[in-house]
């Protein structure tokens, strides 16, 4: 049990400002995300961001893409929310991908 322990606090010694700070915002933007709040946006991009760099840096290009895919949904759905009127519309619930998003989303991947 000390040993496992012992990997978590080296682990977290060894573990970048810039990434504590990816993936604290990380949990933040889920918790807005819980909240319906749309501070989501601006925290998650932050979050997205600083893990782009980091993959990068990495030569993880896979999840650089998957969190660039990220970053510009997150600025679609902020520019998306930020529109919203503030008449009796109704709220845009969370759905699923219709057939025109999801042929965007693989084009999106195939093109990394």
């Amino acid at each position: 049990m000390e040993s496992i322990w012992q990997q978590f606090v080296d682990g977290l010694m060894q573990t970048s400002a810039l990434e504590f700070i990816a993936v604290i915002t990380g949990i933040i933007s889920v918790i807005y995300s819980r909240m319906e709040n749309i501070l989501v946006y601006p925290v998650g991009i932050i979050s997205t961001t600083i893990f782009i760099y980091l993959s990068m840096k990495g030569h993880l290009y896979g999840e650089a893409s998957v969190n660039l895919f990220y970053t510009v949904m997150s600025l679609y759905g902020w520019w998306l929310w930020s529109r919203k009127k503030d008449d009796n519309t109704p709220e845009l619930k969370i759905t699923r991908s219709n057939r025109r998003d999801c042929i965007g989303q693989i084009l999106f991947f195939l093109t990394f």
